[in-house]
């Protein structure tokens, strides 16, 4: 799952797991023809994909050509004219972390949550154009703010005050060319690209990026090393770390951290394996709720019922699959029932309704309507097929204010968004999170994945659940190694 490659030896095993009767000189003969067609790449013993082999010799390529910039003039007094602006004190690690990136071409940032990544994305947009003299039309044009999901780069905006946008966005993706415009032919004139949320970057969209820029651009790449890898093949931003080729800026200072307030503990807790009976008592910002798994549900809508959320986007359950008593699709279908009694429209798509008002997640990449993977949205209108345009049933679903029309037949982009995977949670910040545990998930509960869910709230993680579930999640430290060779790349 996610490799690049595979052994020769490994690809033998599994083609006789699967009973495939190809072994020894007739599959050495499939792989030479699949070489010959430019289908496989042999080097040594491992088996790339085309695509995925030059993907990571592009990459090793880009880094080896940037050019060498530096932009360190007047740095101290054009910070201190930042933070005054910005009402803020930069302690000396953000300070460091800032001027060290500005003195850069390339760049990487890794650390947790409220370590003070998104204060830091400010500071170096702010110090750019304060530096350059810029106006706020013309910073706008030099620099590009990006993020792999809708909702990451809608943080980005509130954040920096700034556009910020999805990376296939930026690329001008085109559905019926099936290309990207911005290309290797016709690179964006951006002077600075922020990339923020880089654990989710694949492989194939990183290169994609990497061909639409200049070799003088200076490029920030931000993420936490310690999330889930992305869904598709590849681990950027965890092979360009280990590479130790690039500066790189850890950030370990927490700057929510209040007297009552455990989830920063709870994550660094989670992140090296250590149990506490702390995970057990009630913090301002963290509470554990022990019950059996057939309480789960009525106690998850307890919960919801205490909280005060500002809208429906504010509190986020998060789970690890989706079948099963206490699984997504069973949570949805209950808290559908208490959130959005039907009093409006609905359409039933295989054995799942919708209606007006329901709170739901793409599921699939749409970059024609910059819609992605893990954007989340509200129905608004379900209109008959007698009362549309098209002649059939339309279904209007509002992602931050960006409205999108759906068909009946594409309802299989669509699942209910009251509670999520956490690989769809993965790149959001939600302030309620609500995570279930239960003996049904034992399969999926493991250290990386719980460390990524248990970083997604803000104002407060509510952890419901069996005790023994909880010290198993922090205990199993199970990883699937990805096979990837962009390290040896990079250090050649």
């Amino acid at each position: 799952m996610g490799h690049c490659y595979i052994e020769k030896d490994n690809l033998l095993n599994a083609m006789a797991a699967n009973k495939f009767d190809v072994i020894g000189e007739k599959l050495d003969q499939f792989l030479s023809f699949l070489a010959e067609n430019k289908q496989i790449i042999i080097e040594e013993e491992r088996i790339f994909l085309f695509d995925y082999y030059y993907a990571e010799e592009y990459i090793a390529s880009f880094f080896k050509n940037i050019k060498k910039t530096s932009l360190s003039k007047n740095l101290n007094k054009s910070l201190k004219q930042v933070a005054t602006m910005n009402k803020i004190t930069y302690d000396n690690i953000q300070q460091e972390a800032i001027k060290m990136v500005i003195g850069q071409s390339f760049c990487l940032i890794s650390g947790g949550p409220g370590t003070g990544k998104s204060t830091i994305i400010k500071g170096i947009v702010d110090l750019y154009g304060n530096i350059r003299g810029l106006s706020k039309e013309d910073l706008q044009k030099e620099v590009a703010i990006l993020a792999p999901t809708g909702r990451a780069s809608k943080r980005l905006r509130d954040i920096t005050k700034m556009p910020a946008m999805t990376i296939h966005r930026f690329l001008r993706w085109q559905k019926e060319k099936n290309e990207f415009l911005i290309n290797e032919t016709n690179k964006s004139k951006k002077k600075v690209v922020i990339v923020d949320e880089a654990s989710m970057i694949d492989l194939l969209l990183f290169v994609n990026l990497l061909k639409g820029l200049t070799n003088n651009v200076k490029l920030i790449i931000i993420g936490d090393v310690d999330q889930l890898p992305p869904v598709a093949p590849g681990q950027v931003f965890k092979d360009l770390i280990l590479s130790k080729q690039f500066p790189i800026i850890y950030l370990t200072n927490n700057y929510r951290a209040a007297e009552n307030n455990f989830q920063v503990t709870l994550a660094n807790l989670v992140k090296n394996g250590i149990f506490s009976n702390q995970l057990y008592d009630d913090f301002d910002d963290y509470r554990f709720v022990a019950c059996q798994s057939s309480e789960i549900g009525n106690e998850i809508i307890k919960v919801m019922a205490e909280l005060t959320p500002k809208d429906v986007f504010d509190v986020q359950i998060i789970a690890p699959i989706y079948r099963g008593i206490n699984g997504i699709d069973r949570i949805n279908q209950k808290l559908q029932k208490v959130l959005n009694c039907y009093q409006g429209r609905e359409i039933k798509y295989k054995n799942v309704v919708f209606r007006e008002q329901d709170k739901v997640i793409q599921l699939n990449n749409m970059p024609e309507n910059d819609i992605f993977n893990g954007d989340m949205g509200i129905i608004t209108k379900i209109s008959e097929s007698e009362e549309t345009a098209s002649g059939k049933t339309e279904i209007i679903v509002d992602y931050y204010g960006k409205k999108v029309v759906y068909q009946a037949s594409d309802l299989y982009h669509l699942k209910h968004a009251y509670a999520i995977s956490i690989h769809k949670a993965q790149g959001s910040e939600f302030s309620y999170v609500i995570m279930p545990l239960c003996r049904s998930y034992y399969r999926m509960l493991y250290r990386l994945l719980f460390y990524t869910g248990v970083t997604r709230s803000q104002v407060k993680l509510i952890l419901i659940g069996e005790k023994e579930m909880l010290e198993k999640a922090i205990e199993n430290d199970a990883e699937i190694k990805r096979n990837s060779y962009l390290i040896e790349r990079l250090i050649v």
